[in-house]
């Protein structure tokens, strides 16, 4: 198996859009995904609220994981975002702007497919910035209960295949 790291940062190469049901509101649901400048990220607005508020997809803006992931600036929040996520990592998008007009985002079928197919039919545009990326420099233990992970620094890749 090999590894292709993309070491420069990447967004849409133009704006795509859909529309579903949210899961837990029933509710119709519009969704925009707009390309964004370098070192932006993933940013959802809300379309439906007159200031169009600002939530950055950031890990410290998560405030609940209960049948969903919500984020919230504080304030405003945006529910069931997991599937959309893991659809903008997988297709190698750093940047985005996304707006939406309700403060969940539409399961459509309740995987990342139907978003990684928006997203492929928005195109992929790498940009000049280079990605940032972490790494990991000492040993990282979390136990919860029966549960835990462990993550330890490694010298260079290394892939996970059988």
């Amino acid at each position: 198996m090999s590894i292709n790291i993309k070491l420069h940062q990447h967004t849409l190469r133009r704006s795509v859009s859909c529309h579903g049901i949210g899961l837990h509101t029933g509710r119709q649901v519009r969704m925009t995904i707009k390309p964004a400048a370098e070192n932006k990220g993933i940013c959802f607005y809300r379309s439906d609220i007159a200031n169009k508020p600002a939530i950055p997809a950031r890990m410290e803006q998560i405030v609940d994981t209960t049948l969903a992931t919500t984020i919230s600036n504080g304030q405003e929040k945006i529910s069931t975002t997991e599937h959309l996520m893991a659809a903008l990592h997988g297709a190698g998008i750093d940047n985005a702007t996304i707006d939406i007009d309700s403060h969940e985002v539409p399961i459509m079928d309740g995987s990342a497919g139907p978003f990684i197919h928006l997203l492929q039919k928005g195109g992929l545009k790498k940009q000049r910035a280079l990605r940032k990326v972490l790494r990991i420099t000492k040993p990282i233990s979390l136990t919860q209960g029966d549960k835990s992970i462990r993550i330890e620094p490694m010298p260079g890749l290394k892939s996970a295949a059988p």
